[in-house]
């Protein structure tokens, strides 16, 4: 939602907030990311900027679309890890665990999504990608270390216990479709094409349009759209079927 916690950054989403709703939209669903919790993202610190975290993060964890049979599952994977990893840690699992059981006892007919900042699946860098100075520096293996949720393996076995299957997950600015057991894992590129291109000029604006059938209540599609030099238009880069 913004690269640093501040007042002024909290404002602007705000404002975005409200001209959503002045054209109908209900409001977004959204989870933090590390730059909502941390100075550029990297450092662990607390600060003043705990007060603008904790009024961005309020509300319950599972939010249910009672017209689509829809539920998405709010994970917070700020609460931990180093440098600009994440960690769910325990007691997330457990309380959110609670919060879907109280609603299976009367609701069994809901299709989950889980929503979790930090990556679950390593993602390898695609051919356009230019990687940063810290990139090179710390080597594929090294860097990936310092971005990857710490917790991985433990909420892809989580995810598969629950019957979840479709995870979307933001943080790495690459976006790509990927499968684990039976579990989609999408990943978001950058709405804003903040990501660094091989080639001079071009970016790598992206967003991803997921398709939900009404009648059988479930994703049959995710397609990748991109557009890599700024204002020549968008185009399909991927179709990926359920």
């Amino acid at each position: 939602m913004m690269d640093t916690p501040s007042n002024e950054n909290k404002l602007v989403f705000t404002d975005f907030v409200e001209h959503l709703s002045a054209k109908g939209f209900d409001p977004p669903i959204h989870i933090l990311g590390n730059h909502d919790v941390d100075s550029s993202g990297f450092l662990k610190r607390l600060t003043h900027q705990k007060s603008v975290i904790s009024s961005l993060s309020s509300g319950p964890r599972v939010i249910v679309i009672d017209d689509l049979k829809l539920a998405f599952v709010k994970f917070d994977s700020n609460t931990g890890g180093k440098l600009a990893q994440g960690l769910i840690g325990d007691s997330q699992f457990m309380e959110i665990g609670n919060e879907i059981d109280s609603l299976l006892n009367h609701r069994r007919d809901l299709t989950f999504i889980a929503l979790v900042h930090h990556h679950p699946k390593v993602i390898d860098n695609p051919d356009w990608y230019e990687a940063e100075w810290y990139e090179a520096f710390l080597g594929n293996i090294g860097y990936e270390k310092s971005m990857r949720l710490v917790d991985a393996d433990k909420f892809l076995k989580w995810i598969g216990a629950r019957g979840i299957r479709y995870i979307l997950h933001g943080h790495k600015h690459i976006p790509k479709v990927q499968a684990h057991e039976d579990i989609t894992i999408i990943a978001a590129g950058s709405a804003s094409g903040n990501v660094r291109h091989r080639e001079e000029g071009k970016t790598y604006l992206t967003y991803n349009l997921i398709k939900y059938d009404i009648d059988q209540k479930e994703p049959v599609s995710c397609t990748i759209i991109a557009e890599q030099i700024l204002g020549a238009g968008t185009r399909n880069i991927l179709l990926k079927a359920f």
